[in-house]
């Protein structure tokens, strides 16, 4: 299980960097703002993926297991809905941030908890 974490660890490293780098070459210059927060997000919530799957390792929890898939889920709702919505001109994308914000919130709360 543990390896597939890692692979999934690093693409969403590798993913931040070149978007980034579109954002800072690519985007106009009124969406960047948006572009660069989700980008924020998008990195700071990679730490805690780190500590989920060091902790995995030691001992298999529900609550460490139900965090990771709260932060999969922020990740999916919030900075990629953010993207969608600028890359792809897709407006009711970010409709769901929210809902992104709320799972990261639930996920940092589990990983307390566990």
């Amino acid at each position: 299980m543990t390896r597939w974490l890692w692979f999934f660890w690093s693409l969403l490293g590798v993913s931040g960097v070149m978007i980034a780098a579109l954002i800072a070459h690519f985007y106009p210059p009124e969406s960047r703002y948006f572009m660069t927060t989700a980008n924020q997000m998008h990195f700071v919530h990679l730490m805690p993926l780190l500590v989920i799957f060091f902790r995995l390792e030691k001992q298999k929890s529900r609550l460490l297991i139900a965090s990771l898939v709260f932060f999969i889920l922020g990740y999916i709702l919030f900075p990629f809905a953010i993207y969608t919505k600028y890359t792809f001109n897709i407006i009711s994308a970010s409709q769901l941030a929210p809902y992104g914000g709320y799972s990261f919130s639930i996920a940092w709360i589990l990983l307390g908890l566990s």
